[in-house]
């Protein structure tokens, strides 16, 4: 039997290791000590042991080593090389020098993509990320892929676009401004109304406020094709004529089934069941 070949894990991509420059120490980020002096170097060598886990972090997937296997006798890896559970193994010897100067890994090279595997194991010092820099204190540097920034920039871009044509579709309709609202705030597990006298503008602002500072949550709801049925579902509880009888589990008023929530909205989303959700949407339009 035939084994299908592993996939070779590198890619013609260019990532840079930069220091990560922090405000609000005893230096100013431009200073030459605020990261490190010119000339010093961080060296990390070896494997970072995880005390959680009580092993040591493993830089590189199964696969990812058997493409290893069978490739990287070129550049001294041989079987057995990369299994962390040997005391002495590939890693071991294994150093990056890290300086204040940003570090070019040409992710096509074999030896610049272990070095990037081997940082990204380093999760105490490095950041995955550009974005991430400041998750930790512990970040010294991070790793950035303008690629992948662009990429990320091209998909807010596009839910910014369908968030926006959505909020034009709506700015005028009351119900739809309120509904958008209300499921925002359910989503979040906020208990708040909405004043009953709140007028168009007021209603549009608050819109605009969730969609500035809450881009992804709102393209989500805005794209769910059951926005309607978790509206009703919502809005039942709220009325009482739906009891949530736990994290995951729904029961309608005078009804046997429990269900969960993605159970509840195929069944009142089913044809044969339409009567149960007219009876809910007429005694809540009351």
């Amino acid at each position: 039997m035939m084994t299908e070949e592993i996939k070779s894990p590198l890619v013609n991509k260019i990532v840079t290791i930069y220091p990560v420059k922090r405000n609000g120490g005893w230096l100013p980020p431009e200073h030459d000590s605020a990261t490190l002096n010119t000339g010093a170097k961080i060296k990390k060598t070896g494997l970072l042991y995880d005390s959680d886990t009580r092993r040591s972090i493993d830089p590189l997937t199964e696969d990812e080593k058997t493409w290893l296997y069978a490739n990287g006798k070129n550049f001294g890896i041989n079987e057995g090389d990369l299994s962390t559970s040997k005391k002495i193994n590939f890693w071991t010897t294994f150093q990056v020098d890290l300086t204040k100067d940003p570090v070019n890994l040409h992710l096509d090279d074999p030896m610049d993509w272990l070095r990037y595997k081997y940082l990204l194991a380093q999760i105490d010092i490095i950041a995955p990320s550009w974005k991430e820099r400041f998750d930790k204190g512990t970040y010294r540097f991070a790793i950035r892929d303008y690629d992948q920034e662009a990429s990320v920039n091209v998909k807010k871009i596009a839910k910014e676009k369908e968030v926006n044509r959505h909020f034009y579709k709506i700015e005028n309709d009351e119900y739809k401004l309120k509904a958008l609202l209300k499921m925002y705030f359910y989503s979040k597990g906020i208990k708040r109304s909405i004043p009953s006298n709140a007028n168009i503008n007021n209603l549009t602002n608050d819109v605009y406020e969730i969609i500035k500072t809450d881009l992804d949550r709102v393209y989500d709801i805005i794209t769910d094709s059951s926005f309607e049925t978790k509206l009703l579902i919502n809005e039942s509880i709220d009325k009482g004529k739906m009891t949530k009888l736990s994290a995951s589990e729904y029961q309608i008023d005078g009804e046997v089934d429990v269900l969960t929530m993605s159970e509840m909205v195929k069944f009142l989303e089913d044809k044969k069941n339409q009567h149960i959700r007219i009876r809910l949407e007429t005694i809540l339009e009351k």
